[in-house]
């Protein structure tokens, strides 16, 4: 997601809700109870990625670094969204229920930031 892009939905929260609506309505963000266990084992595979990113690190593999800590983020994005209710398949859509559900509520914008520049590396 572009810079202006994040500013655009951060500055517009009606634009965030009209699109986690539309992609409620396609399928791509579906609503779910707060399973617990879920909630943990997204947890347990982003701590699990985090602890390959610093063998990865440490082996002097930073492509793979890399790579460990977008799957590291991505969990950890998807645990916070089932926190609320939500499960996607859809990195736009994630990063919406983030910023509609989290900003300003437990995440700020170099948060939300993060999140972008790790998710679409």
């Amino acid at each position: 997601m572009l810079k202006y892009d994040l500013d655009r939905y951060i500055k517009n929260p009606k634009l965030v809700e009209d699109k986690v609506k539309e992609f409620i309505k396609l399928g791509i963000i579906k609503k779910q109870y707060k399973d617990e266990q879920e909630i943990q084992g997204h947890l347990l595979k982003s701590n699990h990625n985090l602890d390959f990113v610093l063998d990865a690190i440490n082996l002097g593999y930073l492509d793979w670094a890399i790579t460990g800590c977008y799957y590291a983020a991505y969990h950890a994005a998807l645990s916070l969204i089932i926190t609320r209710g939500y499960s996607s398949k859809n990195h736009l859509a994630t990063l919406l229920i983030l910023i509609q559900e989290f900003y300003e509520n437990g995440l700020d914008k170099d948060d939300i930031r993060t999140f972008i520049s790790l998710l679409d590396y």
